[in-house]
């Protein structure tokens, strides 16, 4: 029998790797937001530095930049709550499977398969 995706054949949910797909995914969104919001926030000081009917335009663009980094932040905030989700997950089963209670991680990992939409 095959292990499920994102698991080891022992049965065990691979909580790392998750965690590890997550961070980077993580990391990406919050640099982007970063980058987005500083060039924004050049486009308006070089738009208000210019008196000119471009400096406006210049402006108005990196207010919409500024604006355009909450997507990403947004993102951002959203993984670094799955990784503290998954960080407690991790935590449940290692006390469920150090315990013996095979049922209760039995009710874990279905939990887990719903979540993540994977095959049982």
């Amino acid at each position: 029998m095959t292990a499920p995706h994102g698991s080891d054949p022992g049965g065990r949910p691979a909580f790392d790797a998750w965690i590890a797909i997550h961070r980077r995914a993580a990391s990406i969104y919050r640099a982007t937001s970063l980058l987005l919001a500083l060039a924004g926030a050049g486009f308006v000081l070089s738009g208000w530095s210019s008196l000119a009917g471009r400096g406006l335009a210049l402006a108005a663009f990196g207010l919409f930049l500024v604006a355009l980094a909450t997507v990403p932040l947004r993102e951002f905030l959203e993984r670094r709550e799955r990784i503290q989700g998954l960080e407690v997950l991790r935590d449940e089963w290692s006390e469920l499977a150090s315990g013996g209670d095979g049922e209760g991680a039995s009710r874990l990992r279905a939990l887990l398969l719903r979540l993540y939409r994977m095959e049982p």
